[in-house]
């Protein structure tokens, strides 16, 4: 579509060790039956030179894709989910990419060094790698998992609330939050040390939601 599609990809960091066999093995085929300096990774094999029409792609991949999947399942959605678990490596620690993605421990670690140290550079190398003018899109349209990498944020993250802050959310006393948390000199408290009475509160907040909505009328189309 734009100048920006034209980009590199890290192939053989991405794909799975099976995957990077076969991967190898087409590569060394196509070297093999080249003819020309034209012959292209993927085409037609009676036109080593002429690209697939994506549009014959689509339909094939999308057939396979939803008979294997037993549900209608669109080719374009394996790139939405490729980028979505990308991000999830990169910010994600090392168990949550484990648990949502196939790629072991160790690969994790060395997709994790291809990408900056700093979110922000990440980010962009990652819109980049997706082909998109600006990393507004990638956050838009293709992170589906953006909880996920906040979560992790989070519970990584040194960030400190005042006690009185902490009452507010929680609906608590300061006294009662003073007995039950560590508190420093400066009168602050971990985020990550009010995280279970966070979540208890949520689970409060939506059992009495589903209560609720059990007790009004359903909606009408």
């Amino acid at each position: 579509k734009t100048d920006s599609a034209k980009r590199s990809i890290p192939i053989f960091l991405l794909l799975l060790p099976e995957e990077l066999k076969i991967f190898r093995a087409h590569v060394y085929d196509r070297k093999t039956q080249a003819t020309s300096e034209d012959t292209l990774l993927f085409s037609k094999s009676t036109m080593t030179s002429v690209p697939f029409d994506h549009l014959t792609i689509n339909r094939k991949l999308t057939e396979i894709f939803s008979s294997h999947c037993e549900l209608r399942t669109v080719f374009y959605q394996v790139r939405h989910t490729a980028i979505s678990l990308l991000m999830v490596v990169c910010f994600c620690d090392l168990r949550t990419a484990s648990l949502f993605t196939a790629y072991s421990e160790d690969q994790i670690i060395q997709i994790k060094r291809y990408f900056s140290a700093d979110p922000r550079k990440t980010l962009y190398q990652l819109s980049r790698l997706a082909g998109h003018i600006s990393p507004q899109t990638t956050l838009q349209c293709y992170s589906h998992l953006t909880d996920l990498c906040l979560k992790s944020y989070l519970n990584k993250a040194s960030i400190k609330v005042s006690v009185k802050r902490c009452a507010s959310v929680l609906k608590k006393t300061q006294r009662e939050l003073k007995d039950a948390l560590p508190i420093d000199e400066s009168g602050l408290i971990e985020v990550t040390e009010i995280l279970p009475m966070l979540n208890s509160q949520f689970k409060k907040i939506s059992r009495s939601s589903l209560t609720t909505a059990k007790k009004t009328e359903p909606f009408r189309f």
